[in-house]
Formats: structure tokens, sequence, C-alpha cells
């Protein structure tokens, strides 16, 4: 597999494969369109939130072989790692597959944490994103979580008395752009916006980080979601020219495809020195039944051995 491979024509296997069962319909589209099986299938459920779709989403995912487990940022991620097994029951760099479309960036952070933990020989990772309908952005709402994402990228600089490097995906949230700003107070950042998912989501993106810029110096960078290969060089070469003068954080928003990959950046790069941080309206957000749209893209990462 490839690099921005649309699956509906390939038929893979896996050891392992790992997705959401939340409440949007997107969240079995992979699924339905692809071949993919695994020896060891999970399905994670949020523990919240648990309408629209989420029945008929969580008969689909029981129905097609996949066992069902509760994921919760208060209990980490113990509960997925007992799923998956000891890590000496891990076959030497086991194939992954792990469908980011409908987690939210704080299940996506302890299911990559739970992951790396348990392949301690190291493993191969494939990710998918489907894409979704954009739906109009809503009012925004006060900030109520500001935190670490997970355990493992809270970060543990060598040089804690370094200045602060912010690297931001955006979203259509200049309000929790500005927070994260004001907040960790960078010495300097820089910003992934992305583009060409949609006219109405591009003037959205811009006009969030007008929003910033207009307080807050920020080097802004734009990125295709077409293109997640292009998006993970260009983080890593970021990081690389960046981390030996800097402490380093990453608050990723926008699109869950920069999440995923600043995570696996991270992981594949052995590094734990920066963190990720999570800035939410928490309870304040309303869910919406998301459609998938488009064609479904894929990046892989390696999890190095320890």
């Amino acid at each position: 597999m490839t690099d921005n491979v649309v699956f509906v024509q390939s038929s893979e296997v896996f050891d392992l494969v790992i997705c959401a069962v939340g409440y949007e319909r997107r969240c079995r589209h992979f699924w339905e369109t692809s071949r993919v099986e695994a020896e060891k299938k999970i399905a994670i459920r949020f523990g919240f939130h648990e309408e629209l779709q989420f029945t008929s989403n969580l008969d689909f995912f029981k129905g097609a072989g996949f066992s069902v487990v509760t994921l919760q940022a208060s209990s980490g991620a113990q509960a997925l790692k007992n799923e998956i097994g000891a890590p000496e029951q891990m076959k030497t760099r086991p194939r992954v597959c792990l469908d980011v479309s409908s987690m939210s960036r704080r299940m996506m952070a302890l299911v990559f944490e739970a992951v790396e933990e348990v392949c301690l020989f190291g493993a191969s990772v494939t990710v998918v994103y489907a894409p979704s309908t954009y739906e109009t952005t809503e009012l925004e709402a006060p900030i109520l979580v500001r935190e670490p994402i997970s355990k493992r990228f809270v970060g543990r600089s060598i040089s804690p008395d370094r200045d602060l490097a912010l690297v931001l995906g955006l979203g259509t949230s200049g309000l929790l752009t500005i927070g994260a700003i004001q907040f960790l107070e960078p010495k300097k950042s820089w910003a992934f916006a992305p583009r060409g998912v949609d006219p109405r989501f591009d003037a959205d993106i811009d006009a969030g980080f007008n929003s910033v810029a207009g307080l807050f110096e920020v080097h802004r960078q734009d990125y295709f979601i077409s293109d997640p290969l292009v998006l993970k060089g260009r983080i890593v070469q970021l990081l690389n020219t960046i981390e030996p003068y800097y402490r380093v954080a990453i608050v990723p928003q926008g699109p869950k495809l920069f999440a995923a990959i600043a995570l696996a950046v991270l992981i594949e790069m052995g590094d734990k020195e920066t963190s990720v941080w999570y800035f939410s309206s928490a309870v304040n957000g309303h869910p919406i039944d998301r459609l998938a749209e488009g064609p479904i893209f894929s990046f892989a990462f390696d999890i190095p051995p320890r």
C-alpha cells in the first residue's frame, strides 16, 4: 500500500485494525467500501454522545466481527491495550490499520499511544481518513479543556528553560487558536492551514486565521489533505529545524488528518520531548451526523522497535 491510495479497488490483510464507532454515518464508510480484513478487529466507542447513527453503526461493526471497547480519557489507553493483548503476544512488526475518520483527537492519541506501547518490536502502520461533507461553522463556544492530549504526548523537554515554539493545525475556530496561543505563550508560532476541501471551508479557515493574525505573529503554511505525504514531510522538516532551539508544542486543530500525521511523526521520530495539546469546548459541542465525501486518503508510518 502506498500513500494517497484509495482503498475501494484494493484488498488488504492486516494483523490489527482499529476504528471508532460513533454517531456519524461516515465512521463505517471505509469498511463498507473496502475489502480490508484482519486477524483482530477493534471498534472503539466514546461512552458519550451515543445518538444519531450510533446504534446502527454499532450493529454494523458487531456484525462485521469487531470487538467493541469503550475508551475514555479518564482511564487512558489501558482498556485498548488489554483488548489488543500483551506485548509478548504480538508478532514481530505487525501490520496495523487505523481508521481515524470518526475518532476525536483525544481518542486518536490514546489509540496511537496504545499501539506504540504493545508493539515492542515495531510495526508498520497505515492510517486511513475519509473526509466529510462540510457543515456550516457553528457559533464558537468557550474553551473548557486545556491540557496535554494524552500521557504519551505530554512532552518532557530536556531543555525546559528554552523558549516555546508552537505548531498549530488550523481549524475554522479562531477562538480556539487564540486561546491556545494565549495559554501557551509561545515565542514563535507556525500554523498549517488546510486547503481544497470546500470553498466554504477555505473561506472559514481564512476568516479564522485572520482573526488570529490580527493579534499575533503567526507563520502560515497551506497544505492539501489530498497529499498527506507532503504534509508529513513538511512537519518533519519544521520540527527538525526548530527543535534544536526551542521547546515545541503542537495543537492539532482542523482536519483530523493533521492530528494523525503529527502524532505519527512524533512516534516515528521517537520524539517524547514535543508536547501535543488538546483545547476543546467539551460539552458545548453538538453532535453532527457527517457523511463521507470524496476519496479516502491514507499514509503510512513505522513504529520503531524498543
